[in-house]
């Protein structure tokens, strides 16, 4: 019997034991604050470069502008690439260059914030950050490279700043839930630059046009009216690519003189 109640009162205490343990590990585990990991690298001009390091687990990545009394200038090339934590990104106006592919394949990115300052977004930039919303491109920026936004099939809302004047080979590319466009103060629209946009149905096209590629605007099968700030002799003017408009909807050009269609 006493071997009976011993044996008994050992399970009990094991049991216990081992369940304090459990909700002391869940709890840990529940409190436990994410690690924001950053990497510098000095560049060139005697600036700091960023990126993510191994062990970082935050979901919002606000760039700092300085790192040991030096300005922070460059995100590097595929520095945040496959962040598959990141969520959010504030970007600094200290930082004037993001590299190629610094935030590819991000697929949980859905708010990346731009300052004033950023001049150059590299190749392939945001490629196939599936979750991003929206992009409000500062007029500061002045280069925007091949694909820097292809596959971001959820971007909705997208602004372009005034100082980009071209627009590279597929650098919106399958944005699928995009509606409305402005071009803004673009000059030369590249090839497939928005091809595949198959949401889009309004586009706002400046007078500074002068070229659009080939398959500019290919599959963006349900547009309807581009508004054109010229008149239709401008509009003729403008030299087009080779099935630049291929598998569009039925368009209307609307000029400021007459209405123009497909």
């Amino acid at each position: 019997m006493k071997k009976k109640f011993l044996s008994s009162a050992f399970i009990l205490i094991t049991f216990g034991l081992l369940l304090t343990w459990v909700i002391l590990f869940v709890v840990d585990s529940n409190n436990k604050n994410p690690v924001l990991d950053l990497k510098y690298a000095l560049t060139e001009g005697n600036t700091y470069s960023v990126s993510l390091g191994a062990k970082n687990t935050e979901t919002e990545i606000i760039i700092p502008s300085e790192y040991q009394n030096k300005p922070v200038t460059e995100i590097t090339a595929r520095g945040f690439q496959s962040g598959t934590d990141i969520i959010t990104v504030v970007i600094p106006d200290s930082i004037v260059k993001i590299g190629e592919y610094a935030f590819s394949d991000c697929t949980k990115l859905a708010n990346v914030t731009f300052n004033n300052g950023l001049a150059e977004i590299g190749n392939g930039a945001f490629f196939g950050c599936s979750r991003l919303i929206k992009a409000e491109i500062p007029d500061s920026v002045t280069s925007i490279g091949m694909q820097a936004f292809s596959k971001c099939i959820s971007l909705k809302e997208l602004k372009i700043g005034t100082g980009i004047k071209t627009l590279s080979y597929q650098t919106f590319y399958g944005c699928s839930a995009l509606t409305i466009l402005d071009t803004a103060k673009v000059e030369n629209i590249g090839g497939e630059a928005f091809s595949g946009c198959n949401s889009l149905f309004y586009i706002n096209m400046g007078i500074d046009v002068k070229s659009i590629g080939t398959n500019a605007f290919a599959s963006c099968k349900i547009l309807a009216t581009i508004n054109y700030n010229g008149t239709s002799a401008d509009w003729s003017a403008i030299e087009k690519d080779l099935a630049w408009n291929a598998d569009t909807g039925n368009y209307t050009v609307k000029c400021t003189d007459i209405d123009v269609n497909k």
